[in-house]
C-alpha cells in the first residue's frame, strides 16, 4: 500500500463557480515526483526569492526535476464538496 498522497492538482477549466478541471498523475506512484515537478516548476518561476542561495548542482536538480513526463488524466472535481483548497505559497514549496 502507498504512503502518499496527492496535494497538488492542476487546473485546466474552471466551469460556474464550484467546477473545476484538474490534471493529476495516472498512476499514484507518480505522485511523488508530480508534486516535485510542480514545486520545481514554481522555484524556477521566482528564482529571485528561492533560488539564490543554491548552488550549480541543486539548481540543476531543480531543472531537471521541473522538466519530467509524467502521464496524467483530467477530471472535474466540484470545490464546493472539497475538503480544504488552499493557495500555494513560497513556504509551502520550499520544503523537499
Amino acid at each position: 500500500m502507498l504512503n502518499s498522497y496527492l496535494t497538488i492538482y492542476r487546473v485546466i477549466k474552471q466551469r460556474g463557480p464550484s467546477w473545476v478541471l484538474v490534471e493529476y498523475p495516472v498512476n499514484p506512484k507518480d505522485y511523488d515526483s508530480w508534486e516535485g515537478k510542480h514545486r520545481s516548476q514554481f522555484r524556477l518561476r521566482h528564482p529571485a526569492s528561492l533560488m539564490s542561495e543554491m548552488n550549480d548542482e541543486q539548481r540543476a536538480r531543480i531543472k531537471s526535476a521541473a522538466s519530467q513526463e509524467i502521464e496524467v488524466k483530467q477530471a472535474w472535481l466540484n470545490i464546493g464538496h472539497a475538503i480544504t483548497i488552499q493557495p500555494l505559497s513560497v513556504n509551502s514549496l520550499w520544503s523537499p
